[in-house]
């Protein structure tokens, strides 16, 4: 059995970083092929430069590898 492959609109890198500079984001609905753009307010950054991994997250991902 032959699938054919879609037809797909990529979203240009450039953007789609000014979008998520500006809070906006993209996402498809299931079973839409169309993308719909989102914002949120208010947004969150959560900054990863702080953040430190669980041991239990560690020893998980140990066991998967």
């Amino acid at each position: 059995m032959t699938h054919k492959a879609k037809s797909v609109d990529i979203i240009p890198v450039d953007l789609l970083l000014s979008a998520y500079t500006g809070g906006y984001f993209p996402m498809s609905e299931p079973g839409s092929e169309s993308v719909q753009w989102y914002y949120s307010d208010p947004s969150a950054i959560i900054p990863l430069d702080s953040w430190k991994i669980p041991r239990s997250l560690k020893l998980f991902m140990k066991k998967c590898t």
